[in-house]
C-alpha cells in the first residue's frame, strides 16, 4: 500500500478557521515537504484544492503533475460537497493528475443531507463517475453510521467506493475498529489520523484531541494492517489534529513536527523487522 500525506495533515500551516498564515502554504509547498519526507502519495482536499486549476491555471497543474511524476509521487484529488459543477471539476483534474477517484465529503456548509437524500443526490452523480471510469471515495464523516454507508456502496454496482478515516466515525460515536470493518472491502483511501481521549477535570465527559501519528488510541498501526492485507491497492495519507497555538508559526512548526514524527512511525510499520529506522 503507497503511503503518503493529505493537506489536512497541515491545516493551520496552509489556513483554517478564520486563521490565516503570514506565509500560508501552496500545493507546491506541500508536494515538496512530502517528497522529502519520501512519501508516494499527496493528498489535495477542499482545504488547499487543485481542481481549480483546471479551468484557471491548467499549465500550473500539469507542472504540478510532471513535478510529482519525477519525484516519483502520485496525486489525489478532494473536495467537499455534491454540487455537479464541483464534481465534474474534480473528475477533468483526477484524469488530469492520473488518479482514479475522487475523495468527497458529502458535507457542505449548509448541504447536510440525511440518509435517503444522501442516496438520492449519489446516485445523481453515478453517471458523471461512471462515464469518466473513475470512483467516488466517499469519506465516512460525523453523522453516519458506517454500515449504512456500506450498504449504499455495495448495492452502487462499483463506483463508489470508501475513504476510510480513523476518526471521523467518532462523531456518531463509532470507534475505529467498529466502522473499519463494515467500510473495509470498498475502501480505496485511507486517512491515517490519531487521537486520544481524555477525562475532563470535572469528570462529566471526554475531551477528544489529535496526537501524532502512533501515539494516539485510534490503533493505526492495526488498521494500516487490515487496510494493507484487505485492499494492497489503496493509498495511506497522514491527517492530523494538532491544537492551534499561541501563533501561527509556533502552530505550523508543531504540526510539521508531528509530520515528521508521525511519518516516521507510519513508515516503520513497513519496514521488514529487525531493519533500522528510516533516515530523515
Amino acid at each position: 500500500m503507497r503511503v503518503g500525506v493529505c493537506s489536512y495533515a497541515l491545516p493551520w500551516t496552509i489556513g483554517w478557521d478564520g486563521w490565516h498564515p503570514p506565509e500560508p502554504f501552496e500545493p507546491e509547498d506541500l508536494l515538496d515537504l512530502a517528497t522529502g519526507l519520501g512519501a508516494e502519495v499527496v493528498q489535495f482536499c477542499d482545504n488547499l484544492p487543485i481542481d481549480g486549476w483546471v479551468e484557471t491555471d491548467l499549465e500550473r497543474l500539469d507542472r504540478l503533475a510532471d513535478r510529482a511524476r519525477g519525484a516519483g509521487v502520485s496525486l489525489e484529488v478532494g473536495t467537499r460537497g455534491l454540487r455537479p459543477e464541483t464534481l465534474r471539476r474534480c473528475i477533468r483534474a483526477a484524469q488530469r493528475v492520473g488518479c482514479g477517484f475522487v475523495r468527497v465529503v458529502a458535507d457542505e456548509g449548509d448541504y447536510r443531507p440525511d440518509l435517503q437524500r444522501l442516496r438520492t443526490d449519489l446516485q445523481a452523480a453515478r453517471p458523471l463517475f461512471e462515464d469518466a471510469g473513475l470512483a467516488m471515495a466517499l469519506e465516512n464523516h460525523d453523522r453516519f453510521l458506517a454500515e449504512d454507508l456500506a450498504r449504499i456502496m455495495e448495492a452502487s454496482g462499483g463506483w463508489l467506493k470508501a475513504c476510510f478515516d480513523t476518526a471521523n466515525s467518532l462523531g456518531c460515536l463509532q470507534g475505529p475498529m467498529e466502522s473499519l470493518r463494515p467500510l473495509l472491502p470498498h475502501i480505496v483511501s485511507l486517512h491515517l489520523k490519531d487521537v486520544r481521549a481524555r477525562r475532563l477535570p470535572h469528570g462529566l465527559g471526554f475531551l477528544v484531541e489529535g496526537a501524532p501519528a502512533g501515539k494516539g488510541a485510534a490503533m493505526l498501526e492495526r488498521i494500516f494492517a487490515e487496510v494493507a492485507g484487505a485492499c494492497p491497492g489503496a493509498t495511506a495519507v497522514l491527517e492530523q489534529w494538532v491544537p492551534k497555538g499561541a501563533d501561527w508559526r509556533a502552530t505550523s512548526d508543531a504540526e510539521i513536527e508531528w509530520l515528521r514524527e508521525g511519518w516516521r512511525t507510519v513508515r516503520a510499520w513497513r519496514a521488514p523487522r529487525g531493519a533500522p529506522p528510516p533516515e530523515l
